[in-house]
């Protein structure tokens, strides 16, 4: 099972400097989290649910009220566990239309920057906001990223920066 991240980087994943762990110890680390935590969503989603399958003599209102409490205890704990999947992602893109500046921030497991590439905007060979999707080329022509972007504003704010609405 392989979790793609948000943004695609087209040459690859960004290259990581040396923090004392091996990229292979680091993949296994991170694969067992996300299936401990998918089995720990799926387990809580479905006892959620599962719960009232389990008899209770008519009229027993205490146990009824418990087990509404319970089953929506666990369906809340199921939701978080999967939010918290979806914040494992990618590499984090920043643009900063002041000092026109395009950031590429990679965080570890422990949510320290791990890499931090920074590329002025004006340098940028080719920067492309098109089809809901910003591509970026460095200076030697090597593709950068490519980010779906769904927010209306967002791409709205880009189109101002790559216009130069911000200088």
């Amino acid at each position: 099972m392989t979790a793609l991240p948000d943004t695609v980087m087209p040459e690859g994943p960004l290259q990581y400097q040396d923090v004392g762990l091996s990229e292979n110890e680091n993949d296994i680390d991170l694969g067992f989290k996300y299936v401990a935590l998918r089995c720990l969503g799926v387990s809580a989603l479905t006892a959620s649910l599962g719960i009232w399958l389990l008899p209770v003599t008519p009229g027993d209102a205490a146990i009824q009220l418990v087990k509404l409490f319970l089953s929506i205890a666990l369906l809340i704990g199921s939701g978080v566990v999967f939010s918290a999947l979806r914040a494992v992602a990618g590499p984090e893109i920043q643009i900063d239309p002041n000092t026109r500046r395009l950031t590429i921030l990679e965080r570890g497991v422990d949510g320290k920057v791990k890499v931090e590439i920074a590329h002025e905007i004006d340098a940028l060979e080719e920067i492309i906001l098109q089809d809901h999707l910003l591509t970026a080329r460095d200076s030697h022509g090597r593709p950068l990223l490519a980010i779906p972007i769904s927010d209306p504003e967002v791409e709205r704010a880009i189109r101002n920066v790559l216009s130069g609405g911000y200088r």
